[in-house]
């Protein structure tokens, strides 16, 4: 069984828990402090790209914090952000 829960004032960012029945894997370990912040990050920079770009853009920055320590994630994030509006104008100007 799967239960989906909703952080308040996290939006749609949740976790997924999974119960301890018999015969199911343990549960997996929650996102750490760090990965939570980067995700969030990154989402709000994906929500000021245009429209028709954000959901690209929003998984390609997903995937790129995959691949990072979360150290290193956050320092990604912050500076996405600080790119964001350089990145918005050039997507913008397409």
């Amino acid at each position: 069984m799967t239960l989906a829960l909703v952080t308040p004032g996290l939006g749609s960012v949740g976790r997924m828990i999974r119960s301890n029945t018999i015969g199911e894997p343990p549960d997996p370990e929650p996102p750490d402090a760090a990965a939570l912040t980067s995700l969030l990050l990154t989402g709000s920079v994906a929500r000021l790209l245009p429209v028709g770009q954000r959901r690209r853009y929003a998984e390609e920055f997903r995937s790129e914090l995959r691949e990072l320590a979360p150290r290193s994630q956050v320092a990604y994030a912050v500076r996405l952000i600080g790119r964001s509006w350089s990145l918005r104008r050039s997507l913008a100007g397409r």
